[in-house]
C-alpha cells in the first residue's frame, strides 16, 4: 500500500445548518466513488482533521468529517449554554439530515464515539453500524454525586468565562504544546492544530495563532448520566458494532466497564491494535485496513 503520508485526500469544505439548534457547523465532505455514507465524528477538543491520516484509504464514500460545535471551523454556544450530552446527539441527526442521508454509518473516535453510542441506540433505525475508536460510552456519575457535580460545573463556568488566551507565534509551536499535554504524535498534532488554530493580527502587525475551540467545553458536565441510562441506550443498539481498542489507549483501564457494555450488544466486534489514543493518525495503516476489513463484512 502506498504511504499513508503521501496521500492527501480532496476535502471539499462544507457548512450544514444545523435545524434544531439553529446553528451552522463545519465540516469536510469526501464524495468522489461510490460507496455508503458515512459520518466522522471527532474527539473532544480535536477538530474535522482527525481523520485525514486515513481518509483517503476508507472505501466509503460519501464520507463527511463534521466539527462539533465549539471545535474546528463550526460556531460556538452563547456564553450562558455549555455543551451537553444531547445537544452532541442532537447535532449528528442534524448534521445527517442536512446531507439528506437518512440512513448512515458512523465512525467515531473518543467523545464522537461516546455520543455515536447514544445515538445508535435512541434512533436505531437510522443507523447502519457503528465503528467506536478508543472509546466506548460515556462516563458515568452515581445519582447521589450529580448535586456536587452541578456546583462544581457552575463553579467552572465563571473561571472559563473569564480565560483570555495569549496565542502562539506559530502552528508549530500550538502543536507541539498540543502534543506534550495530550500525548500525541507531533506530526498528529500538527495535523489537528492546521484547523485547530487560527491566525490573527496583534501589536506591531505580528501574527498569533489562537484556538478554535470554545474554552466552555472544559467546563465538567452539568448533569452526566448514571451507568444504568447508559446500558439503557446500548440495549437499544441494533447496528453492527465495532470496537478498536488501542494497547497504549484511555480505554484500558476501563477494561472490565467496556467488557460489560459490550455483552449488551447483539452484534459485535473488538480488535486490539498497536497505538495511543489517537492511534487512527498515528497507526493509520493498521486502523484503515480494520476498519475496511468489518465494512467488508456488512455487505457479504
Amino acid at each position: 500500500m502506498t504511504d499513508l503520508e503521501t496521500i492527501v485526500p480532496t476535502w471539499q469544505e462544507k457548512k450544514l445548518d444545523l435545524h434544531h439548534l439553529r446553528m451552522t457547523a463545519g465540516g469536510k465532505l469526501l464524495c468522489d466513488g461510490k460507496g455508503q455514507q458515512t459520518l466522522g465524528l471527532h474527539g473532544w477538543l480535536d477538530n474535522a482533521n482527525t481523520f485525514d491520516h486515513i481518509a483517503a484509504h476508507l472505501h466509503h464514500r460519501p464520507f463527511f468529517s463534521m466539527d462539533w460545535l465549539g471545535h474546528g471551523y463550526s460556531e460556538h454556544f452563547h456564553d450562558s449554554h455549555c455543551y451537553q450530552m444531547m445537544d452532541y446527539v442532537t447535532q449528528i441527526f442534524d448534521a445527517a439530515d442536512a446531507l439528506g442521508w437518512h440512513k448512515f454509518h458512523i465512525l467515531g473516535h473518543s467523545l464522537g464515539a461516546v455520543v455515536a453510542l447514544l445515538a445508535c441506540g435512541l434512533y436505531p433505525e437510522r443507523i447502519l453500524s457503528f465503528i467506536s475508536i478508543d472509546s466506548f460510552g460515556p462516563l458515568t456519575a452515581k445519582a447521589e454525586d450529580i448535586p456536587s457535580l452541578c456546583r462544581a460545573h457552575l463553579a467552572e463556568k465563571d473561571e472559563y468565562l473569564a480565560k483570555v488566551h495569549k496565542g502562539f507565534t506559530s502552528l508549530e509551536e500550538g502543536a507541539k504544546l498540543r502534543s506534550r499535554l495530550t500525548n500525541v504524535d507531533y506530526n498528529s498534532a500538527l495535523t489537528l492544530v492546521k484547523r485547530g488554530l487560527s491566525a490573527k493580527q496583534v501589536a506591531d502587525n505580528r501574527l498569533h495563532y489562537f484556538w478554535n475551540h470554545d474554552f466552555k467545553l472544559q467546563i465538567k458536565t452539568a448533569i452526566p448520566l448514571t451507568e444504568d441510562q447508559v446500558i439503557s441506550f446500548i440495549k437499544e443498539v441494533t447496528c453492527p458494532v465495532l470496537f478498536i481498542e488501542a494497547t497504549q489507549g484511555l480505554m484500558v483501564k476501563y477494561g472490565k466497564l467496556v467488557q460489560k457494555r459490550l455483552a449488551y450488544l447483539h452484534d459485535f466486534k473488538q480488535v486490539v491494535l498497536a497505538g495511543s489514543h489517537h492511534l487512527h493518525m498515528e497507526n493509520a495503516l493498521e486502523v484503515s485496513q480494520a476498519i475496511n476489513s468489518f465494512w467488508h463484512d456488512l455487505i457479504q
